[in-house]
């Protein structure tokens, strides 16, 4: 079975069958991610940029940084690495909106059960929980998502005026299996993928909490946008396979509550499992370049 699994005939049905069968996506959307995962993915966002006539943001000029950011520096980053993260915000903003998110119901495990945070207990077997679209609800998530220098930084990397197309929090806890020992979580929850939301886009994430290194902080691996056949085929490596290939540029992205970065997440990453009770809460903000 393994070996039909490694098979690439194999894995060229799982691509069309995985992506043409996603119920919750459109046939353009179904297409683009197809395509994406291909070499022409350079080359057709190149040819759709000339269609590309989105409306400008309207911004906010209000200073929402704890620290003086270079706007060139962000951007450099990005395009040598894929990632900028060079960006605190401010303590009072990220403390209004962990206030009015704690008032919501979270989405848990990838089911259709919700839960307030503050319900959640011990060992209880809750190891995600996500709420959609928070912006469209508070306020101040707008303050960052429409700040008017994030919103240059994401606007040269992509070449066109972004769209925001979609917000996330996501709280992420240990999980524990049927005898009380610390595991992984089912469906890969952790590892190491590529995402493919557009021919070109970015993800803004903001740590809500602290996060060190038992928190389950994210992991980035820099300069892995060119793939190879197989990967094309496959989203997803072992933590093994990253190793080997990526070793030295396997970057882990610890900070305080409000640690800000910025990436391009068609290149590989990955969230960790984490070790310690209270987790770790993550704002994660989608830039696209189109709508599919």
């Amino acid at each position: 079975m393994k070996l039909i699994q490694s098979s690439y005939t194999y894995k060229i049905i799982k691509l069309f069958y995985g992506e043409l069968l996603h119920k919750d996506n459109t046939l353009s959307q179904k297409l683009m991610r197809i395509f994406s995962r291909t070499p022409l993915r350079p080359f057709l966002f190149k040819l759709i940029h000339f269609f590309i006539n989105n409306k400008k943001n309207e911004v906010y000029s209000e200073n929402i940084f704890e620290n003086k950011i270079s706007i060139d520096q962000s951007i450099n980053d990005l395009n040598s690495s894929g990632i900028c993260n060079n960006i605190q915000i401010k303590k009072s903003l990220i403390d209004e909106i962990k206030t009015a998110s704690s008032k919501k119901l979270f989405k848990i495990n990838r089911t259709n059960n919700y839960l307030n945070i503050s319900e959640k207990k011990d060992n209880d077997g809750i190891y995600i929980a996500r709420l959609k679209n928070p912006h469209k609800e508070i306020k101040q998530i707008n303050k960052i998502i429409f700040n008017k220098e994030i919103i240059e930084i994401v606007r040269s990397y992509l070449k066109c005026e972004p769209i925001v197309l979609s917000s996330q929090i996501w709280w992420s806890f240990p999980y524990y299996d049927e005898a009380d020992k610390h595991s992984n979580p089912p469906n890969n929850e952790y590892g190491f993928h590529y995402d493919v939301d557009d021919f070109k886009f970015l993800k803004l994430f903001i740590y809500l909490s602290d996060v060190g290194n038992l928190n389950g902080p994210h992991i980035y691996i820099k300069n892995s946008g060119d793939k190879s056949f197989i990967e094309y085929l496959d989203r997803r490596i072992t933590d093994e396979e990253a190793n080997i290939k990526y070793k030295d540029k396997i970057m882990k992205i610890t900070g305080k509550s409000g640690s800000c970065f910025i990436e391009d997440t068609s290149f590989y990453h990955k969230g960790t499992n984490p070790l310690i009770k209270n987790g770790r809460c993550i704002l994660q903000i989608l830039y696209v370049s189109k709508k599919w």
